[in-house]
């Protein structure tokens, strides 16, 4: 099987009501829309009037205004520059948003067991902290869609985070992995 994903840069919004929408899968149809436009490390935003926003010079993990402020002083319209650190963190944001919504094509809905890369989140704040991984419950879904050998699974993550520099998920997923390889 296959499915269509696309990503951009721009807002997306899912009516003419919506603040803005992250991503948007149709998981009976495989075919899903993302937008990293929100997830860049910089941005700053009211929580309310998601319009108003800029991007700071430095990072401080927080995307909402301080105190109510409408209007703060020292943002940009546009992000500069960013760090090696700061493009590792960026990578992390997105690609959990692309796994999160890719395991809607594969049928999952939103996860209530336990913290998983699957529970749905009601602000970017909430989405930042979500984990990278699956609970056991959303694993053996995706056991049991794909085929997938779950030891293999996590060394290949494992991998992949190493390479991407996401070095709290590459000591999470080793651990996992040489966990299930003794059993």
């Amino acid at each position: 099987e296959f499915c269509i994903m696309a990503t951009t840069m721009i807002d997306l919004f899912d009516g003419p009501s919506d603040l803005f929408c992250a991503g948007m899968a149709f998981g009976g149809d495989k075919v899903a829309v993302f937008s990293f436009k929100r997830y860049h490390p910089l941005i700053k935003m009211h929580p309310l009037y998601w319009h108003n926003y800029g991007y700071a010079k430095t990072f401080d993990g927080y995307s909402y205004y301080e105190d109510d402020d409408q209007d703060p002083k020292g943002l940009s319209s546009h992000p500069s520059k960013i760090s090696k650190e700061l493009a590792i963190e960026f990578l992390r944001r997105s690609s959990k948003l692309l796994t999160h919504e890719l395991g809607h094509l594969y049928g999952f809905d939103h996860c209530i067991h336990n913290r998983c890369l699957m529970m749905g989140t009601g602000h970017l704040v909430e989405d930042f902290r979500a984990p990278s991984n699956l609970c056991g419950v959303c694993l053996r879904k995706l056991q049991f869609r794909t085929g997938c050998d779950i030891v293999e699974r996590y060394k290949k993550l494992s991998d992949a985070f190493r390479k991407m520099g996401f070095v709290k998920e590459e000591v999470w997923t080793l651990k996992q992995h040489r966990h299930l390889k003794r059993i």
